[in-house]
């Protein structure tokens, strides 16, 4: 049995090494030519030399960062990259192949920027370039879901207003319990007076990671109500008509109780189903 010998091209005379039982190897980038002979033994002729073999390294190749593209506010911190990683195995490089800087991280809503350095020569991109690659990712407002508080009243001649606040306001665990958001809603057109309706609006919300919905507006109603005259002046009836199987029904109970049997009292009222307004002498 043989021997297999091998000799290498220097790079810069291009002249050949001495022969050698190493087989040639490289761990940088680049190439190295080489040949190889069989020196044979008593039973084997020696081979003639080799053609010119070239043994190439070439750069491991890393998967590009990407931006998580489903983020949306939630109070904790959420990681916005998804972090380069190798090709053939799955696994991210270190530091010592890839540095990052900008921010890959964040908590609040808002737009952020990370970037990714190949700082190894032997490693490159899948696409076989280098340079440094930029990943703009961001964390979308939540959107608001809005609890309207009382918008219908029966007229008494005061003037009156809804609340509205954020219903899924978002909420920590801590280790001394739970800490909430604070998110206030503004109002425009937000009081009535008279018997009517208007249309309230919400305008802006003081937290900027919660977003307004398409449906922000709500309307507030005042409702004729039956007023009678006593010694106090004209008083309020609250419920004075109660639909029964469909139609307006005068509660004459109700209206009784204001009334003096002694004299007749003036009272007004609107009919609910004509909207036409009645006179009324003692109930």
């Amino acid at each position: 049995q043989g021997t297999v010998q091998y000799r290498t091209q220097n790079p810069t005379t291009l002249g050949w090494n001495p022969w050698s039982t190493t087989a040639p190897t490289r761990t940088e980038l680049g190439t190295i030519k080489y040949q190889a002979i069989y020196t044979g033994n008593a039973s084997y002729k020696p081979s003639a030399v080799s053609n010119t073999a070239t043994l190439t390294v070439i750069p491991r190749k890393i998967i590009k960062p990407t931006p998580v593209t489903t983020l949306v506010y939630n109070g904790n911190s959420q990681f916005g990259v998804n972090p380069p990683r190798y090709a053939t195995v799955p696994a991210s490089p270190s530091s010592e192949v890839v540095k990052v800087s900008g921010t890959t991280s964040g908590k609040n809503a808002g737009n952020y920027s990370a970037t990714y350095s190949i700082v190894n020569s032997n490693y490159c991109w899948v696409d076989m370039t280098t340079a440094p690659v930029t990943v703009n990712w961001s964390i979308a407002q939540l959107e608001a879901a809005l609890e309207w508080g009382t918008t219908t009243w029966l007229y008494d001649g005061n003037s009156h207003s809804t609340t509205c606040r954020v219903s899924n306001i978002i909420k920590i665990q801590s280790s001394s319990g739970f800490i909430y958001d604070s998110c206030m809603v503004s109002l425009s057109g937000n009081s009535i007076t008279e018997i009517g309706s208007v249309l309230v609006t919400a305008t802006a919300l003081s937290n900027s990671n919660y977003k307004l919905p398409s449906s922000k507006t709500t309307i507030l109603t005042i409702k004729p109500c039956m007023h009678v005259k006593s010694s106090g002046g004209w008083v309020p009836v609250i419920q004075a008509y109660k639909k029964e199987n469909g139609v307006w029904v005068r509660q004459t109970t109700t209206i009784g109780s204001l009334f003096s049997t002694s004299g007749k009292y003036l009272g007004r009222y609107q009919d609910p189903n004509t909207g036409e307004w009645k006179n009324l002498i003692d109930g």
